[in-house]
């Protein structure tokens, strides 16, 4: 009697188990939950730039056996200059990336000479000269469109070269 009593207690028992699991298990339900966050500036400043370009350049030098010297104000010292050197018809001769030399307000130059066969044959050769900045930090950060100038290079055989300001 004693056994029976055990097993019957025992099917109570694991019989409540199964009851209570069963409705556990049937009451569970699907949540949704949706994580947000919100941020607060507190201190510095936040602003939009954009890269200006010189506000213009200048031929300020020439002269017999001279290069043409060509010259711009810094605009930001946080600027470098991509110049790019053109003949006519806006063929790119060259293109150049000029390192800042100081503070805004500084003059930065580049100059052009024609090549010693070109002086020996004789030229005469317009080039127009044409500045944009560029961020030093983020190279691909370019004013547009640039500013322009021009000069002339002319060579005689025998005589040499002789650059002009336009």
């Amino acid at each position: 009697m004693r056994v029976a009593k055990r097993r019957r207690a025992t099917q109570h028992l694991l019989g409540g188990l199964v009851g209570v699991l069963a409705v556990t298990l049937g009451s569970v339900s699907t949540t949704t939950a949706a994580y947000t966050d919100t941020a607060v500036v507190t201190t510095g400043v936040i602003h939009a730039d954009s890269v200006r370009s010189p506000n213009s350049v200048e031929c300020v030098s020439s002269g017999l056996l001279s290069p043409l010297v060509f010259a711009w104000t810094n605009p930001d010292a946080r600027y470098d200059f991509l110049v790019t050197l053109e003949q006519p018809a806006g063929v790119v001769r060259e293109t150049r990336r000029i390192a800042n030399n100081g503070a805004p307000g500084t003059l930065q130059t580049t100059n052009y000479a024609p090549a010693l066969l070109e002086s020996l044959i004789g030229i005469n050769v317009g080039v127009t000269v044409r500045v944009r900045s560029y961020l030093a930090s983020a190279q691909t950060w370019v004013s547009s469109p640039g500013v322009t100038d021009t000069g002339r290079a002319t060579s005689v055989v025998g005589l040499g070269l002789m650059t002009s300001c336009s």
